[in-house]
C-alpha cells in the first residue's frame, strides 16, 4: 500500500498545536515518518504560519510549570529581581533550570525535596557512574549537575546540605580548563569582525583579559566588559577595573593593573590602535577617548568566544566542554604560576591587587584554577604553605583561611 505523501506545513502545524516548538525535535518526526527536511525548512513554515515560536514556547513551559512559579519563594524571587540587578536572562535560566528539577522530581513538594533524591533525580538526565574506589556516583558532566543544585539553591536553601557543592566541582587539573601560549595565539587569529565591534576590538578585549586576570563581567558594569578609557593610565600602561566582591560584599574597583603584563601578546599596541580607530588619535593621560572601551554585551562576548573556539576547535588539546569564556581568567592564573610568580602576588590581597583580579584566598586559586604537574605541585605546594604562614592566612588549629591582617604588617617580597 502506498504511504500517504506528508504535507510538511500541515504537520509542522500539528506539532506546534501539540507543543511540540523546536525545529530540530520537528525534523527528527519527520524523520520517522520517512520524510527527511532540514530544520531551516521547518523554521521557514513556522514563519510562514505566522507562530511566533519563542511566544509559545514562553506559554508552554508557564503552563507546564504553573505550579512550581506559583510557590511562594519563586513569587518573591521574580518580586525581587525587580530591584536587585538580576538580568531578564539570569532570571530565565533560573526559572528554566527549577522548572526542569521540579519535572525530575515529579512535580513533588519542594518540601519534600532531598539531596539524595535530587542527585537520583537528575542522574536520569546526565550520565554517570560508579567510582569503584569511593562507591560514589560520579557524573560525566558535574557542572551540568551543579548548574540546576545552584538553581535549588536559589529557592530552597533549606534542601540543600552545607558544602553540597564540594564533591562536585572538579580540582584543578581534572580537566585541562586553559590555553597554552600557542593555544591562545590560535584562537587570538580565530575571531572575526561582528557588527558590534571590529577585528581590532575583540583582539584587544582577549588580549586585555588575559593580561589582567579579569572576569568577564556579565552585565556591563563589572568585569573585562567594563573597562572606561577614561580608566587607563596611558604612560604606565595601567588601568583600574571594576570587579565583583566576594558573596555578599559590593564590588570593588582594583586599580594599578598592568595591561601589558605578558608582552608577547602584543596587547598595548593593539590596544592603542584600537583607540586611533575610534576616535582618530593616539591616547595620552590628557586626551583620551570617553566611555566603555568594548561596548557589547555579555552575550554578545560569549558567541564571539564559542565561535572563535570552535574554528581552533581541532587544534586545541583538553576537554571542550571546559572551555567556557571563564577559561581566559583561568589562562591568566596558570601562566603566572607557569612563570614562577609567587602565589601571593598572583592573589589580590596586597595593595591595588598585583596580578590577577580578586582572588583573595590563595586555596581557590590553587584548588580551582591551576593545573600543575607532579614536581611543581610539590614544590609550589610547600612555597605557598611557608608563604601564607608568614602573612598569617592560616590559623595554626583550624587551618580555615582567616582575614589577612592589615595592609601595613603584609611583608612584600
Amino acid at each position: 500500500m502506498r504511504q500517504k505523501k506528508i504535507k510538511t506545513l500541515k504537520f509542522v502545524e500539528e506539532c506546534l498545536a501539540q507543543g511540540m516548538t523546536s525545529p530540530s525535535l520537528i525534523q527528527s518526526e519527520l524523520e520517522k515518518r520517512g520524510k527527511k527536511i532540514s530544520d531551516n525548512a521547518i523554521t521557514m513554515a513556522i514563519k510562514r504560519l505566522g507562530v511566533d515560536r519563542k511566544g509559545l514556547e514562553q506559554k508552554i513551559t508557564k503552563e507546564r510549570n504553573k505550579d512550581i512559579l506559583e510557590h511562594q519563594r519563586v513569587k518573591d524571587y521574580l518580586a525581587q529581581s525587580r530591584v536587585s540587578g538580576i538580568t531578564e536572562r539570569q532570571k530565565n535560566t533560573q526559572i528554566k533550570n527549577i522548572s526542569t528539577v521540579w519535572d525530575l522530581m515529579g512535580h513533588a513538594a519542594p518540601e519534600s525535596w532531598t539531596y539524595e533524591g535530587l542527585i537520583n533525580a537528575i542522574g536520569t538526565l546526565v550520565p554517570s557512574s560508579v567510582d569503584q574506589a569511593t562507591g560514589k556516583m560520579v557524573f560525566e558532566k558535574p557542572s551540568v549537575v551543579e548548574k540546576y543544585l545552584s538553581a535549588v539553591s536559589t529557592f530552597f536553601p533549606n534542601v540543600l546540605p552545607k558544602g553540597w557543592g564540594t564533591g562536585l566541582r572538579g580540582q584543578a587539573g581534572e580537566h585541562k580548563d586553559y590555553f597554552t601560549f600557542s593555544e591562545f595565539a590560535l584562537f587570538i587569529e580565530s575571531i572575526v569582525d561582528t557588527e558590534k565591534m571590529s577585528l581590532e576590538g575583540w583582539r584587544t578585549l582577549f588580549k586585555a583579559q588575559v593580561n589582567l586576570g579579569a572576569r568577564e563581567g556579565t552585565r556591563g558594569i563589572t568585569g573585562i566588559v567594563s573597562l572606561l578609557w577614561e580608566n587607563i593610565d596611558y604612560e604606565k600602561r595601567r588601568c583600574s577595573l571594576r570587579e565583583k566582591g566576594g558573596k555578599g560584599n559590593a564590588a570593588r574597583l582594583w586599580k594599578n593593573l598592568p595591561l601589558d603584563l605578558f608582552p608577547w601578546l602584543n596587547g598595548w599596541p593593539e590596544l592603542m590602535a584600537y583607540h586611533k580607530q575610534c576616535f582618530g588619535y593616539e591616547p595620552t593621560n590628557e586626551k583620551h577617548g570617553t566611555g566603555r572601551a568594548f561596548p557589547i554585551k555579555y552575550d554578545h562576548y560569549r558567541r564571539v568566544f564559542h565561535s572563535a573556539r570552535k574554528r581552533c576547535d581541532s587544534r586545541i588539546a583538553g576537554d571542550l566542554d571546559t572551555m567556557r569564556p571563564h577559561v581566559i581568567r583561568m589562562t591568566h592564573g596558570q601562566w603566572l604560576v607557569k612563570l614562577r610568580v609567587p602565589i601571593e602576588r598572583i592573589c589580590g590581597q596586597f595593595p591595588d591587587g598585583r596580578y590577577g583580579v580578586g582572588w583573595d584566598n590563595p586555596l581557590i586559586l590553587m584548588k580551582y584554577y591551576i593545573t600543575l604537574e607532579t614536581d611543581e605541585e610539590e614544590e609550589i605546594n610547600i612555597k605557598m604553605q611557608t608563604r601564607m604562614d608568614k602573612l598569617g592566612l592560616i590559623h595554626p588549629s583550624t587551618s580555615e583561611p582567616q582575614q589577612p591582617p592589615e595592609i601595613a604588617t603584609i611583608p612584600i617580597y
